[in-house]
């Protein structure tokens, strides 16, 4: 039996959980231990779960506290108990690196021969400021290491940790992310007036650029052109000052922007989706392969996307999408300029382009990543694991 860890069952992050223990319950038995799922009942069908406490709708803030606390340690009673039948530990989505390294800690004591998901070298937040970022990035490598395999979602992710210092590739599979398909997507529904339409979807950051995103919409709304952007996502507390820049920025010219921060919730996703004609995705210092790309593509809506992080090997410029020019790919900041000319290329291109694009795009993604291929790598990288049977 496998064991699985996702910390989260919510969002993107509980969905590809949910596919990954789904995909491997056909090859042998599976524990998911996790919080409770909303939705995915479909995926988990054949998959035993192990519940552990969800914090994400509690409101006190003391009670938050103590509930992150004891969720952080309450899965090593699981794992303790699950060593008798389960001999693999995969830690699909384990929390802040420090916790990761817990529970690798705990996972090599108790007998397991363990595996590490990887979504984003460097994490979304850093823990420590950027005067210390040398002492953070010492205990990310000390993690890495601890981990018997490491899975990436792409080539640029094995380069990634080779300059952070782990320099064993043989240790490191590296297995695309796996399509988020939805059912059938509503029509898209003419509106009067209503233009080329963007979504800028996910969680609101900083290093998704979404202001200069704004600001690059407003100037060409100024020169005539008929662009509505949307932007979709949830902004953590810490990125308030970050959201309040860009509701100021919003509100100086407000026609045909829209900003909603909330969770989106999964029944939502087919028409919000549906209703775009691209992804939009100028990201900058990103490392991860990007679920909201492999959204897009996997439901045949092209991207206008940075070459930063995994989107460097998702996006084909004219093909599935349009390419938002940079310098440098880790540039964290990308250019209203830079911006505007690639909206303003798939403005030339017309919503009948786009659409071609984005069927290019999901035959594409199909070909590499449909989770029946996804799910045969990440069986084989944890059979990989198994010690040798003796004769």
């Amino acid at each position: 039996m496998i064991t699985i860890f996702s910390i989260i069952s919510s969002s993107g992050t509980g969905r590809y959980s949910a596919h990954l223990a789904g995909e491997l319950a056909k090859y042998q038995p599976v524990t998911l231990v996790a919080p409770a799922f909303a939705d995915h009942g479909d995926l988990l069908a054949n998959v035993r779960l192990r519940e552990i406490v969800k914090i994400e709708a509690v409101q006190s803030r003391l009670l938050r506290i103590l509930l992150l606390i004891y969720a952080s340690f309450s899965p090593i009673g699981h794992f303790i108990a699950l060593r008798r039948d389960s001999d693999r530990l995969y830690f699909a989505n384990a929390g802040h690196w420090p916790q990761i390294g817990v529970y690798l800690l705990v996972a090599k004591l108790c007998g397991y021969k363990t595996a590490l998901l990887i979504h984003d070298v460097m994490p979304h937040r850093m823990l420590f400021p950027a005067a210390l970022r040398g002492i953070e990035h010492a205990g990310l490598r000390i993690v890495y290491s601890l981990a018997d395999k490491l899975v990436v979602h792409h080539a640029g992710a094995v380069a990634d940790l080779g300059a952070l210092g782990l320099k064993r590739q043989d240790r490191i599979a590296v297995i695309p992310h796996g399509l988020f398909d939805l059912p059938a997507l509503p029509a898209r529904s003419p509106l009067e007036n209503d233009g080329l339409r963007l979504l800028l979807f996910g969680q609101i950051r900083a290093n998704k650029n979404i202001l200069p995103a704004i600001t690059a919409v407003q100037a060409l709304r100024a020169e005539g052109q008929d662009i509505v952007l949307r932007i979709c996502g949830k902004a953590s507390a810490r990125e308030a000052d970050y959201l309040a820049a860009c509701r100021a920025a919003i509100a100086a010219r407000p026609e045909g922007i829209t900003l909603e921060d909330r969770f989106v919730a999964e029944s939502e996703l087919p028409a919000l989706v549906g209703w775009c004609d691209a992804f939009l995705l100028p990201y900058g210092e990103f490392y991860s392969q990007s679920g909201v790309a492999t959204l897009a593509l996997a439901n045949g809506k092209p991207i206008i996307a940075s070459k930063s992080g995994g989107l460097a090997e998702l996006i084909v410029d004219g093909d599935n999408g349009i390419e938002i020019a940079t310098a440098n790919s880790r540039d964290a900041t990308i250019s209203e300029a830079a911006i505007a000319d690639a909206i303003r290329r798939a403005h030339r291109i017309g919503q009948t382009g786009l659409a071609a694009c984005g069927d290019r795009g999901r035959a594409r993604l199909t070909a590499t990543s449909a989770w029946s291929v996804v799910g045969r790598l990440h069986a084989a990288m944890l059979d990989s694991l198994r010690a040798p049977v003796r004769s």
